[in-house]
């Protein structure tokens, strides 16, 4: 898998991005230390354009990108993506709304971001969605109402999330999840209780429930 260290030097400010129009037939991508968000080379955007050169990409991957403030929109270009990582960025502050463009994508996961307060609403769009882990996300609150339409969701991890104090109502209607995990959520462990939290009638349908505590304390549901 490619490995694109995007780091930025004081010296090299001035030079053009990589071109990427030879990778077009590429399937997995990783972008590695992105360090340097507010950089000119960023605000322009030019890093970015590479990614509509990107069509058969099927795998994108970002890893402690410390100081990358936005995704662009042209992640929504991506239609044949199927698995997208976001993790250990946490001056992320919000996802682009193309994001619901991708109709190809079958696994998200979001981990690490400390920025990141709110899930768009345009994730109900993502059709094909089947496995979705959101970890580390301290500030989030709630899940967006839109996830509602995530018809082919399977799979779902909530770890590390303090903020979520309770299940929304509307996950009892996500009739095809098969697997739901929740870790370090202290909140939900109470109310997810087998057969005594007063969020236990929302999941009891789901086949496999686990739910840990940082203590290791489980319950598992099978």
């Amino acid at each position: 898998m490619p490995r694109v260290p995007l780091s930025s030097s004081s010296g090299d400010a001035g030079l053009p991005p990589p071109s990427f129009t030879r990778y077009s037939h590429l399937k997995k991508l990783t972008l590695y230390g992105v360090a340097a968000a507010s950089s000119p080379r960023f605000r322009s955007g030019c890093w970015w354009e590479v990614l509509q050169h990107l069509t058969a990409l099927e795998s994108l991957y970002f890893f402690s990108c410390s100081s990358l403030l936005q995704l662009p929109e042209r992640l929504g270009d991506l239609r044949s993506l199927r698995t997208l990582w976001i993790n250990g960025c946490p001056g992320l502050s919000s996802l682009p709304r193309s994001l619901g463009h991708l109709s190809s994508l079958q696994e998200l996961q979001i981990n690490g971001c400390d920025a990141l307060h709110q899930l768009p609403e345009c994730l109900g769009e993502l059709c094909s969605l089947r496995s979705l882990k959101i970890m580390q996300l301290r500030g989030l609150t709630c899940l967006p109402q839109s996830m509602r339409r995530l018809a082919s969701l399977e799979e779902l991890h909530i770890v590390s999330c303090p903020g979520l104090t309770s299940l929304p109502e509307w996950i009892q209607g996500l009739t095809a999840v098969q697997s739901l995990y929740i870790f370090d959520c202290p909140d939900l462990e109470k109310r997810c209780e087998r057969g005594k939290g007063e969020d236990w009638h929302l999941i009891s349908h789901i086949p496999s429930v686990d739910v840990k505590s940082e203590d290791d304390t489980a319950c598992v549901v099978m």
